[in-house]
């Protein structure tokens, strides 16, 4: 079972250049190069989280994000929080949605993503 407050708060503690994960639950990852996109273009409600995000740049930083699991169609859900609080959060391919790991749309997503639940 995923323990998503403990994710998170290691997420929140990461400095942005962090090395990039392997791919486990736990993994935290950087953005792929600088040719990554911003962060403002791609982390908006509701808009789809591209299927290659491989991360993004705020501020000229490459910016963390943390792997929550793999979805049960192979896909990745991950969540990215810029400032500290509320993270942004989706399944590679999906839609996007922003709220704690105690939000019922969060456990939501990542139970329909991962089949886990997060409490």
């Amino acid at each position: 079972m995923l323990r998503p407050a403990r994710v998170l708060a290691l997420m929140l503690l990461l400095p942005a250049a962090v090395a990039c994960g392997g791919g486990g639950s736990d993994d935290a990852s950087t953005a792929g190069s600088s040719s990554s996109p911003a962060c403002s273009d791609v982390w908006m409600v509701g808009k789809t989280l591209p299927k290659t995000y491989e991360g993004c740049v705020a501020n000229g930083d490459e910016q963390a994000y943390m792997e929550y699991g793999d979805c049960t169609d192979g896909r990745k859900f991950i969540g990215y929080a810029p400032d500290g609080g509320q993270a942004y959060f989706a399944g590679l391919g999906g839609e996007i949605g922003k709220g704690s790991v105690d939000d019922a749309a969060w456990s939501a997503a990542l139970a329909e993503c991962t089949g886990e639940s997060a409490n």
